[in-house]
């Protein structure tokens, strides 16, 4: 007897073990639903979140008092909410039903409610995400952008409520579905939508995270009561599960949640390595770089020693002793799980040559260089901008200290723009060995087709048919430059922000640059952060991006890619790894911007 109990319980664990990584929840539409205490995601109106979730929604839902199905609120009747997510059921209108809607609420009636602009009623497993980023509120489905809507709360959006799953507060509109992977971040975490099957977030930022891993799949479960938070924070009550069997009740989620993220270790010092080597005549050298993980990293050693982090724990440097001949240098990065990302590259000591004469660094040559910069930022019909026009100030001073002959146009229309490109050409056409200089900050948006465009100020588009007549096409400055024949140009787009549009588009449409497919030879094109992804306006006088950038064009002798990576580097730090720069070079040779 002992034996088969034995047998069976070990049979149970199998059953555990083959299933939780991909159990889910099912709710019945009728009273089920699980219930969290109302201090977890209690945002107000100025505070930045995410909101990530699976959910596989009915085709038929069973409760049609209202038009929609709440899968999560923190919702009631106190008069506000900091969010709500809901489908839209077959009482619907035609164009509304299998769509999602979010939502908030504050004291003074501002509602503001955003549709979704793709359909889930198919019988499958959607990831849906919310994402508040200031004043843009944005919905992702299945990583693709669904619609973006300005955030008009003004008072507080908290309540006391509880967060539910599966119901609205006072008992109604429950949903009928299965739902799971549900992660909320205290800030706009926009790589979320790129780490959908991620099992185990980052913990930066995040406020609470559940995996419906408690029971076994379609199994009894009459003993779980609760829906237990891996950050061990805010664990959740389950309410009218009858536990049993395939409703109401854990259920298999055949979906696998991959973790599909990747750990990264970059060298920011020494540069130039050469095939990871480097020859030195110093005693010491100073070896710093940066962690980029999607788990939390707990230890980073070189050559075995654990560094001393000044800034955070994806943060290194540290001054290294050599001995003569070959120093190997290991770094190992460990993250919570114990999973190890080493790199290693090889300093040469050499004997110190003693010099009898004095030399001097070799000469580079200063050629004729002509920029043109333009910032655009009082936009007649959409979001004004507070930094374009102070980063375009900022950039023409110091370009022209780098010696380039600057023509700046503030605030351009479309015949603005396109006059000053066609007069930038016409220098360039000078001489081919002028270096060209093209900067622009301002609204940039991409259309379907992934063609990316200036935004002049006085742009007014009630949908994206009119994109091409309003804006100038990107492709057409590449064109311009192709015809000027001269050996190196420079693109430089810091307009990367969120569509101001979007409302007035249908399709995907939306923030962020698209990737430029085919530049003409001779092209340095860079971008603010890295293609479909959305940069910071900036807090200050200046964006991050272009304070970072004339920040690095003052450091002497450095190759124009050096230039853009220390770039890359402290705007990723600043913006507290939200906001990666992005760039790629066509031409050959080498361009310094300060020969000092």
């Amino acid at each position: 007897m002992k034996k088969y109990n034995l047998i069976i319980i070990l049979n149970m664990l199998f059953v555990l073990s083959a299933y939780s990584q991909n159990s889910a929840i099912h709710l019945d539409g009728i009273d089920d639903f699980i219930e969290i205490p109302s201090k977890v995601a209690n945002f107000d109106y100025n505070e930045d979140f995410t909101i990530s979730i699976w959910i596989k929604p009915a085709l038929d839902q069973s409760n049609t008092k209202n038009h929609d199905n709440d899968f999560l609120e923190k919702w009631d009747f106190e008069g506000s909410y900091p969010f709500v997510m809901r489908y839209m059921n077959q009482k619907a209108s035609k164009d509304s039903t299998g769509k999602i809607i979010v939502g908030r609420y504050d004291t003074e009636g501002n509602n503001p409610m955003l549709l979704s602009t793709k359909k889930i009623s198919d019988g499958n497993w959607h990831n849906i995400i919310f994402i508040k980023d200031k004043e843009n509120l944005l919905l992702y489905i299945d990583g693709k952008p669904a619609g973006n809507l300005v955030d008009v709360t003004k008072a507080t959006t908290k309540n006391n409520s509880p967060l539910f799953i599966g119901k609205r507060g006072p008992n109604f509109n429950f949903f009928k579905g299965e739902i799971d992977e549900l992660h909320i971040w205290d800030y706009a975490n926009y790589s979320a939508t790129e780490k959908m099957y991620n099992k185990l977030p980052s913990e930066d930022g995040l406020l609470a995270s559940y995996n419906f891993d408690e029971g076994i799949p379609n199994g009894i479960n009459d003993t779980e009561y609760k829906l237990h938070d891996y950050l061990k924070k805010n664990d959740g009550d389950l309410i009218n599960f009858e536990l049993d069997g395939d409703e109401s009740n854990f259920v298999v989620n055949p979906i696998i949640f991959k973790d599909t993220s990747t750990t990264t270790i970059t060298i920011r010092s020494p540069l130039s390595l050469v095939n990871n080597r480097k020859n030195v005549t110093d005693n010491e050298i100073f070896i710093s770089g940066i962690v980029n993980s999607a788990t939390p990293i707990t230890t980073i050693t070189i050559n075995g020693n654990i560094v001393s982090n000044f800034q955070s724990v994806t943060l290194f440097q540290q001054n290294f002793s050599l001995t003569e001949g070959e120093n190997k240098i290991i770094v190992i990065a460990t993250d919570k799980y114990g999973k190890k990302t080493q790199t290693e590259f090889t300093i040469v000591k050499d004997e110190p040559k003693i010099n009898t004469t004095l030399t001097e660094l070799p000469k580079i040559e200063l050629g004729r260089r002509v920029a043109l910069v333009i910032g655009n930022s009082d936009y007649k019909n959409a979001l004004k901008l507070k930094n374009p026009v102070n980063d375009a100030k900022l950039m023409s001073k110091e370009l022209t200290k780098l010696g380039f002959t600057v023509e700046a146009l503030i605030d351009g229309t479309k015949a603005q723009i396109r006059q000053a490109i066609i007069n930038h050409k016409n220098e360039l056409l000078k001489d081919s060995k002028t270096t060209g200089l093209f900067y622009y900050a301002g609204h940039g948006i991409q259309d379907k087709k992934q063609h990316n465009y200036i935004v002049p100020v006085e742009a007014n588009m009630n949908n994206e048919d009119v994109i091409e007549d309003e804006c100038y096409d990107i492709e057409r400055l590449l064109l311009n430059l192709k015809e000027a024949k001269n050996d190196l140009n420079i693109v430089i787009l810091d307009a990367c922000r969120n569509n101001p549009f979007a409302r007035s588009f249908r399709g995907d449409a939306g923030g962020g640059l698209a990737a430029v497919k085919t530049p003409p030879k001779g092209t340095f094109i860079a971008y603010a952060t890295e293609p479909g992804n959305v940069a910071d306006d900036g807090k200050g006088e200046n964006g991050l991006y272009t304070e970072a950038l004339v920040k690095a064009l003052r450091e002497p002798r450095l190759k124009i890619e050096e230039v853009f990576k220390l770039t890359r580097e402290e705007v990723y730090k600043n913006s507290n790894e939200k906001q990666l720069p992005w760039d790629r070079a066509f031409f050959l040779g080498n361009f310094y911007f300060n020969v000092k």
